[in-house]
């Protein structure tokens, strides 16, 4: 049932935004190793619709890679427990939202501005490098 929401939501959400966005197709699609994203038929789904790399090919310690992963979900985390823990799950919900309309677009950038000497850092050492890089 998961894996079929889930390449439901790359059909039908995902590859277009990414296609509306990138109409050249100039972009890959990457995923973490959640077990839908690593699932046979996600992977088989992927081959045929998207430029993406692989499971089989994925590098190690991507998730140091990956600007979501080192930034964005402890930023996000950081600014949702700045006014203590939600009393309910709506509170949650509108708390996320409220915490995901403030991020701009320059804290994006700066975030990306940090993937060529993480890319970089990976090649040469091999080995988890998070530590090598300013917290939020």
């Amino acid at each position: 049932m998961l894996i079929s929401c889930y390449i439901e939501l790359l059909d039908e959400v995902i590859l277009p935004a990414c296609e509306d966005v990138y109409p050249d197709g100039n972009f890959v699609y990457q995923q973490d190793g959640a077990p839908a994203h690593k699932d046979k038929r996600t992977q088989r789904y992927l081959e045929e619709h998207a430029p993406f790399i692989p499971a089989s090919q994925w590098p190690a310690y991507s998730p140091d890679l990956n600007p979501c992963d080192y930034r964005l979900w402890a930023w996000m985390k950081q600014k949702l427990y700045e006014k203590g823990t939600a009393l309910n799950l709506v509170e949650l919900k509108t708390r996320i939202r409220e915490v995901w309309d403030e991020l701009d677009v320059e804290t994006i950038r700066k975030w990306l501005r940090e993937l060529r000497p993480r890319l970089q850092k990976v090649i040469d050492d091999a080995k988890p490098i998070q530590q090598y890089f300013n917290k939020v």
